[in-house]
């Protein structure tokens, strides 16, 4: 017989009733004392184990448990006739269940004086066999279900992949990485980016609100084409104005594209849109949300382009949003760096835009009125650029390895402005071991003002890391900095949409133009110490002291830094 654990009381007190007992989950049966100490010798029901004393509400019980029966059932007959010697208490009503065998029966015995309650447990065996149907049912809810559990820890791996890199080594040359005034730099980042560094570029910083000033004038002068493609909008003067250029250019036989980001642009209205395709402007949206889609759900195109007849083009951090005009000065008026250029690096900035368009609408723009064989030429006093432009992708990206040769090549100066500047142990270790070696090492970025809290926190929370390893990090205080530009010894510069994070690195679109020019280098280092009289250092000391409260924030935020 198989092993069960009964539990034997003997207590003091009123019977209970024959109707609370029916009540209980199991069939019960009661017998006197007297009896199951009978049914223990006689049928072998096993030993008491162990025996105690409480006390209860009703009275004093003893109690104890018995661990095996060892033979024969507890017959259900012979128990009723005991239970008529309770006097006063009427279980002939009480039966089993009708699925209850009699070796499985359970006797819960003692509802009165000089009784004992008798119990099945968990150990009793239900000795259910199941049909093939119905084993076949459970193992496909538990296939399904472990394949669900996969399929979510895939996805989770998927939308919080990092990037590879974590160091830059140049064997044999005791002076590290080639520094950009090295001609084996410009060549090394052409092969790890697949960007082109081309003479002949001529490049215009237009910052703040003044590049809508620049902007409306170059797109009313278009004869052939413009094309746009915009990350972020919302309603508003600037959006307006935009639909309305277009829309005279398009009636005039201009052809115009323009190409929307589907999450950082579902602010616009339809309307909005609809009076440009009547007008006769092309739009487009950018990775529309589908089902069959979603594992690009994060996968976002933070580029920005305008290219007006191929030969103008603009990119930066800007946007169509009413926050971007502007001195960048003052409050709800963003700090914001753009470049106007002209000349091959606009070429490269073209096909960008196509490449988004074909991905859009299947259709691959090609030709001289988009790519016009002047375009190619080098411009009287241009300016060695390229545009770097990025793609998602798994593993080591050109975005990172972009960054990362650009950190490694500094041996004097590397001044960031970001607004977004969320550095993980790789970029934080590249930094210190730039500043390690020399290097003056400055960092600016947002401070309380910034639109997104989280991506604040979470950079805050290696200020005292990057601090004490002598990195100088200060925060714009007038307004919200949205600029993303570097300069690296005063000659490397980039400025456009490429954020210090890990979205910017291994999840988004980016476009960035690059210069390799010691004058327009040097014109990026006078903003940037500029931009410095309007933000405060953050000193580590004084960092120190902030409140456990802002201690929290931080912690909180950075456990999310892969997906901001």
């Amino acid at each position: 017989m198989p092993d069960f654990r009964i539990a034997v009381r003997q207590r003091t007190g009123e019977c209970e009733s024959a109707s609370s007992v029916n009540n209980r989950a199991q069939a019960i049966a009661v017998l006197p004392l007297d009896l199951l100490r009978q049914i223990r010798n006689r049928h072998g029901i096993g030993e008491i184990t162990s025996e105690w004393e409480g006390t209860q509400s009703g009275g004093r019980e003893r109690c104890g448990t018995i661990t095996r029966l060892r033979g024969g059932a507890i017959d259900e007959k012979h128990c009723r006739a005991a239970l008529r010697e309770c006097t006063g208490n009427n279980f002939s009503n009480l039966t089993l269940s009708s699925h209850t065998r009699e070796e499985d029966w359970i006797a819960e015995v003692g509802l009165g004086h000089g009784t004992e309650y008798v119990w099945r447990t968990a150990r009793m065996p239900t000795n259910r066999s199941y049909s093939l149907a119905e084993r076949l049912e459970r193992l496909g809810i538990v296939i399904v279900s472990v394949l669900v559990l996969y399929l979510a820890f895939v996805g989770l791996l998927s939308i919080t992949r990092g990037t590879p890199v974590s160091t830059v080594i140049s064997e044999g040359d005791r002076r590290g990485p080639p520094p950009p005034s090295d001609s084996l730099f410009s060549r090394t980042m052409e092969l790890y980016t697949g960007m082109h560094i081309g003479a002949g570029s001529r490049v215009q910083p237009v910052n703040n609100g003044s590049v809508y000033d620049s902007l409306w004038k170059d797109l009313r002068a278009a004869k052939q084409t413009i094309t746009v493609q915009m990350y972020y909008s919302l309603p508003g003067k600037v959006a307006d104005t935009l639909a309305a250029i277009l829309a005279e250019r398009a009636r005039a036989r201009v052809r115009v594209l323009l190409l929307l980001d589907a999450f950082g642009s579902q602010n616009l209205k339809r309307q909005w849109a609809q009076r440009l395709r009547q007008a006769g402007v092309e739009v487009a949206l950018l990775r529309k949300l589908r089902w069959y889609s979603i594992h690009n759900a994060t996968d976002r195109s933070h580029v920005r382009v305008v290219v007006v007849d191929g030969n103008v083009g603009y990119t930066g951090g800007f946007g169509l949003a009413d926050y971007w005009l502007g001195d960048g000065h003052h409050e709800n008026q963003w700090r914001e760096s753009n470049v106007r250029f002209e000349g091959p690096a606009v070429m490269q900035l073209q096909a960008a835009f196509a490449s988004a368009w074909a991905e859009s609408t299947g259709e691959l723009i090609t030709g001289d009125i988009f790519f016009p064989t002047r375009g190619f030429a080098p411009l009287p006093g241009g300016v060695d650029a390229g545009l770097l432009f990025t793609a998602p992708t798994t593993g080591s990206t050109p975005a990172e390895r972009f960054l990362a040769l650009s950190i490694a090549a500094a041996h004097k100066t590397l001044y960031i402005t970001n607004s977004y500047f969320v550095p993980d142990d790789d970029f934080r270790r590249l930094l210190q071991r730039a500043a390690s070696r020399g290097v003056d090492v400055r960092v600016l970025t947002v401070g309380d003002k910034t639109d997104v809290k989280t991506t604040w926190y979470a950079g805050r929370h290696w200020y005292e890391e990057l601090l004490s390893e002598g990195i100088r990090i200060y925060e714009y205080q007038p307004t919200m900095i949205h600029s993303k530009t570097m300069v690296v010894d005063g000659l490397w510069s980039s400025v456009g949409s490429m954020n210090f994070d890990n979205r910017s690195l291994a999840f988004n679109n980016e476009s960035d133009l690059v210069i390799l020019d010691r004058s327009f280098g040097a014109s990026m280092d006078s903003t940037f110490f500029d931009d410095l009289r309007y933000a405060k250092e953050i000193k580590l000391d004084e960092f120190r002291k902030r409140s456990p409260w802002q201690h929290l924030l931080e912690s909180v935020a950075v456990t999310l830094s892969r997906l901001l």
